[in-house]
């Protein structure tokens, strides 16, 4: 397959119309299920993770909200492997962060998100202010 002139960019967010909310518990996969765009089909909603299609540059982008008693934060792994972060005390009112990132990637890498700690929770509702992007920069 042909991988010349692919065009491939995701961004989806955590909650569409109502409060959502992952954690505390295990660390675990954050699923975006509500997709803006899916550009190469390379996200799967349902899982929450990104295949690369092919071997280039891609940037991601991600943004976390909480409020309450938990910490809240998350993190981009790569293949399993810790990438960058955002983190977010618990006590401080709502809180808001955002990261971004870019990765060399091989065809079949897999790009996600995880919450950041086990007593952390990444709440959301129908404002979407909870959001994993990604995006082919070029080729490589």
């Amino acid at each position: 397959m042909s991988t010349a002139g692919l065009k491939v960019a995701f961004s989806a967010s955590f909650a569409s119309d109502q409060t959502v909310r992952v954690g505390p518990g295990n660390v675990e996969t954050i699923k975006f299920p509500n997709v803006f765009i899916n550009e190469g089909n390379a996200y799967n909603p349902g899982t929450g993770v990104f295949n690369a299609p092919c071997k280039g540059a891609f940037q991601f982008n991600f943004t976390t909200l909480g409020w309450g008693d938990y910490n809240t934060g998350a993190q981009l792994m790569k293949n399993c492997q810790y990438q960058v972060s955002i983190w977010e005390p618990k006590g401080q009112g709502r809180t808001s962060s955002s990261q971004s990132v870019i990765l060399s990637l091989e065809s079949g890498d897999r790009v996600y998100l995880t919450t950041w700690g086990a007593d952390d929770r990444v709440s959301d509702n129908e404002n979407r202010y909870v959001t994993f992007s990604g995006v082919l920069l070029f080729q490589l």
